[in-house]
């Protein structure tokens, strides 16, 4: 049963009553009282489908060693077990399903998540019941075999003098079962700040591109920057493929606080933070005037340059 789409408020999406070696993947099972209901049915496959109805996603009544991986089961009671051990997830890196009520955190990677690095599988595994646990639950609905989204980017400062520069980071991962090489292109509004090519990424795996914007030729203004992934052959699921960080205001060398004068209030923020790098308490990046990872007296010699200048 494949490629099917059911939204018409059935009892039961799809029901099997004392089957066995029946393979349900690839449809959309909406608003019926329960998307998938088995009664004594074994050995069966339920993948890659879309499950949101008004009660549970599946039910699975004296049915055991079923397989049930890359489902998305959304805004359901998500499952009812009763006197059932079925087979949850589909190994690492392929992972198991996406759970909606369930949001874990994504620091980790590998079959055993403790080695560093996000990977699109949940850190901690999804309990259903005493016998019944998704081991590799999904961060985000299954998108397929082939699929990269960018999950974040940041900026070293809100604020930068113009002709200075800042540091602008993206997060890529790979949520697909296959080594992707792809594109990156990033932009601040609507003006390419850097394309970078043949970016290659193994399965499961996130990697993070860093580089130096120089804001020379910029207008004094708002930019948003954001980071596009040019999607890879066979992918479907491009929303996550572009990422819109936050704002940077590109204002006059030393005006920090950007409110269109240099004066005792900027001299004020350098001062506060003097001497420190990143990992100290009084650390404020927009002081860094020249991003060289300290704030000193070259730092206070650029707002000393500028002091009293308006625009």
């Amino acid at each position: 049963m494949s490629g099917n789409n059911i939204t018409a408020n059935n009892g039961n999406g799809i029901g099997l009553e004392s089957s066995s070696n029946s393979i349900i993947s690839g449809n959309n099972i909406t608003n019926n009282g329960n998307g998938v209901w088995f009664y004594s049915s074994s050995n069966n496959s339920v993948s890659g489908n879309n499950i949101t109805n008004k009660e549970y996603g599946i039910v699975l009544s004296s049915s055991s060693n079923n397989s049930i991986f890359h489902n998305s089961f959304v805004n359901n009671i998500n499952c009812l077990v009763i006197s059932s051990m079925n087979v949850w997830d589909d190994g690492y890196p392929s992972g198991g399903n996406y759970w909606s009520d369930s949001n874990p955190p994504d620091v980790f990677s590998g079959p055993y998540q403790n080695v560093t690095g996000s990977d699109g599988i949940g850190d901690t595994v999804y309990i259903i019941d005493i016998d019944n646990r998704d081991n590799y639950p999904l961060t985000k609905p299954y998108a397929g075999l082939y699929d990269i989204g960018v999950t974040n980017v940041t900026m070293s400062k809100t604020v930068v003098g113009q002709g200075y520069n800042l540091t602008v980071t993206a997060k890529i991962l790979n949520y697909g079962i296959n080594t992707e090489t792809f594109n990156l292109t990033t932009y601040a509004n609507s003006t390419v700040l850097k394309s970078i090519t043949n970016i290659s990424l193994t399965s499961r795996n996130s990697t993070i591109i860093t580089f130096t914007w120089n804001t020379s030729g910029f207008a004094k203004g708002n930019y948003t920057i954001s980071a596009y992934a040019w999607p890879v052959s066979g992918e479907n699921d491009t929303a996550d493929n572009l990422y819109t960080g936050g704002l940077i205001q590109v204002a006059m060398p030393g005006d920090i606080n950007a409110d269109g004068i240099v004066d005792i209030f900027d001299i004020a923020t350098v001062a506060l933070a003097f001497s420190s790098t990143p990992s100290d308490p009084n650390w404020n990046p927009v002081a860094d005037i020249n991003n060289d990872g300290i704030v000193d007296i070259f730092d206070i010699v650029v707002v000393a340059l500028h002091f009293g200048e308006t625009g």
